[in-house]
């Protein structure tokens, strides 16, 4: 929904510039979600989080400057088999975990996470992007009316009944970390429709990761998958258990 320009300001820092497309100016819902990642982004701090440096707006139409990276995001790596996955991937878990475990304490959920929205640098440091959909969150369990989101990434609770919480960000988490460590999506289907289906499925249980690469610590395995848990209520309720359960590995 934005075209993206690179630039430098006058600090010397390079940015991106991310504005809204022309054909989407006029889209209240697009607007407002591109006010609201800059209203989220101006109240994080954290490395691997990207920084907003500016934001204003051209002709009436918002625009935001962010840090800019020269890197792959976490889906061109698992695409192209990158072996920095399997070497650092204790790291890279337990660095987004702490980064989650950050951004919820603040009282908020991203909402969108998957491999796409975390950009891997060339010193294998995740920073996370793409706040458009990012809600204030106290941890409740909050209905919607509307689903948002990536349809992958959601948790069953969500599809069946509009709810979302810190677990239902927790199922995402499990599902991009499956993903890092072994390269496949949890669960084996035909197609995009047939995967929604066993997504919703509370008895389709996730491939065991050792199916897909031999060697991964058992203890990892295990907090993933407890973080893939169909019913909520057999996941983690919080980010802060997933990373203690991270550190207990060291």
């Amino acid at each position: 929904m934005t075209d993206l320009y690179f630039a430098t300001d006058e600090q010397g820092n390079r940015v991106v510039l991310r504005v809204i497309k022309k054909e989407h100016c006029k889209e209240r819902t697009i607007r407002r979600q591109f006010f609201n990642g800059i209203e989220v982004l101006k109240n994080l701090d954290h490395p691997n989080i990207i920084r907003i440096f500016h934001h204003g707006k051209i002709h009436g139409d918002p625009w935001m400057a962010v840090e800019h990276h020269v890197c792959r995001d976490l889906r061109e790596r698992i695409s192209s088999l990158d072996p920095d996955l399997h070497t650092h991937d204790y790291r890279l878990v337990h660095e987004l975990a702490e980064t989650l475990t950050y951004m919820h304490q603040a009282g908020y959920l991203h909402m969108d996470l998957k491999p796409e929205n975390i950009l891997i640098t060339e010193k294998l440091q995740p920073i996370l992007i793409d706040f458009d959909l990012a809600i204030q969150h106290n941890n409740r369990v909050t209905k919607v009316k509307k689903l948002s989101g990536t349809g992958n990434f959601l948790a069953p609770e969500t599809y069946h009944e509009h709810i979302i919480d810190d677990r239902a960000e927790i199922f995402a988490f499990g599902a991009t970390m499956y993903e890092l460590l072994c390269g496949h999506k949890p669960f084996v289907a035909d197609n995009s429709q047939d995967y929604r289906y066993k997504l919703m499925d509370l008895d389709a249980e996730p491939v065991p990761i050792d199916q897909h690469r031999a060697g991964i610590a058992v203890g990892l395995e295990t907090v993933i998958l407890k973080c893939l848990a169909k019913r909520r209520e057999e996941r983690y309720p919080s980010m802060s258990l997933v990373l203690r359960d991270l550190d207990a590995l060291v």
